[in-house]
């Protein structure tokens, strides 16, 4: 095994090899570093007790400093000498809790690596999911617990196995930030999460003239606003998400040059190529002296928190009883020909081809072109044009 004088420089200077590799430090015997083929580096020491050889992990490094970790060294080591088993099961006080692994997964990782409504969607699932187990000592919950608590949800299982993929994310953030969780291992592990089925809903073109007629009975009778309906065509017209529409500004229109700039999607900043029926809708809104918001209600300078009372007051008057609004996306993403296809996946925003293909690298003329394409057709379909499929 190679050694190495364990210290921040020597560390981060350590070339990863694609293999496992264990580095004893040349100071304190039987302290050492393993370094595994993807990188992660840890914390360990080595002993000898009652005839056997084993390995103990200490830490993560980056989590744990290199004198926090010889330290730790140092005391177990100490324990081996007068006969402890230092591996020897911890006592309850020792491990966090369940509220401190997921709360600490939740703030401190997810405040820097994910978006605000997922850290949101991840504090609601804690706090309806996992109440039972929050008290409890990471040792105390069993496989059996989490399997149960799975089961009993297969009625719900796109919510069922979200709690697990939060568990067994937070579990292994934790194992590289607790001392002592690393030696645990997670009592998620065997559960099989529920397969789902694929969602491809697409709207005919009937259906679409239906929306259409739907949106101006509505918006004529006043039971839906003006302005939620101009959202959910923008949505129609231009395959942004919901979420887009409800967020765009109009210091993010750049109507000049066919574009609406978003400073932050799904997949980050991106640019929405806008057809002609987009812009035209656009061109018609006038901008509030009081509100930045493209759309919105009546409260002052803010736009909508939610499309979807008026989306399900469009789609019962239409008679669709399984239409989302995402729906709109892949409607708008079908109408476009095969020899189109890797412009729409710009026009998307989609990084692949094959997230196209689930809904249905060009020169910005092409993605126009595309935008134009499939915005027009939504556009004659809405005010019932017959269009072959």
């Amino acid at each position: 095994m190679p050694k190495l004088k364990l210290t921040k420089s020597n560390i981060d200077k350590l070339e990863i090899t694609g293999a496992r590799v264990i580095y004893w430090d040349t100071d304190l015997l039987r302290f050492g570093m393993r370094v595994e083929a993807t990188g992660q580096k840890y914390f360990l020491i080595q002993f000898r007790l009652r005839g056997a050889v084993r390995k103990m992990s200490i830490g993560t490094y980056g989590v744990m400093t290199v004198d926090q970790a010889r330290g730790i060294a140092r005391q177990k080591l100490a324990e081996v000498e007068s006969g402890i088993d230092p591996m020897a099961r911890k006592t309850v006080l020792e491990l966090p809790t369940v509220a401190e692994i997921l709360d600490g997964y939740i703030d401190k990782h997810c405040s820097q690596h994910v978006k605000p409504r997922t850290k949101q969607g991840y504090q609601g699932i804690r706090r309806r999911h996992f109440a039972k187990f929050l008290k409890l000592p990471a040792d105390q919950v069993t496989k059996q617990d989490l399997t149960d608590y799975h089961l009993a949800r297969k009625g719900t299982p796109r919510e069922a196995n979200g709690a697990i993929i939060l568990w067994r994310s937070a579990w292994k953030w934790g194992q590289g930030y607790f001392t002592g969780l690393d030696e645990l291992q997670d009592p998620s592990r065997f559960i099989r999460l529920y397969q789902r089925g694929k969602r491809e809903r697409r709207f005919s073109g009937e259906e679409i003239g239906r929306i259409g007629l739907a949106m101006r009975q509505l918006v004529e009778e006043k039971k839906v606003s003006m302005s939620a309906s101009l959202a959910l065509l923008l949505c129609m017209m231009a395959g942004m998400r919901s979420d887009e529409v409800k967020k765009l500004k109009h210091k993010d229109l750049h109507l000049d040059a066919r574009t609406a700039f978003l400073p932050d999607s799904k997949t980050g900043a991106k640019a929405v190529p806008l057809g002609d029926d987009a812009l035209e809708l656009l061109r018609a809104i006038v901008p509030s002296s009081d509100n930045e918001f493209v759309f919105h209600g009546h409260v002052k300078g803010r736009g909508f928190q939610s499309l979807q009372r008026p989306w399900e007051r469009i789609c019962k008057r239409a008679g669709l009883k399984d239409g989302r609004i995402h729906d709109l996306r892949h409607t708008y993403a079908s109408q476009v020909d095969e020899t189109q296809k890797k412009a729409m996946a710009d026009a998307l925003g989609h990084k692949t081809l094959a997230i196209t293909d689930g809904y249905r690298h060009s020169s910005p003329a092409e993605v126009h072109h595309a935008a134009n394409v499939a915005g027009g057709r939504i556009a004659a379909l809405l005010n019932g044009v017959r269009l072959p499929e």
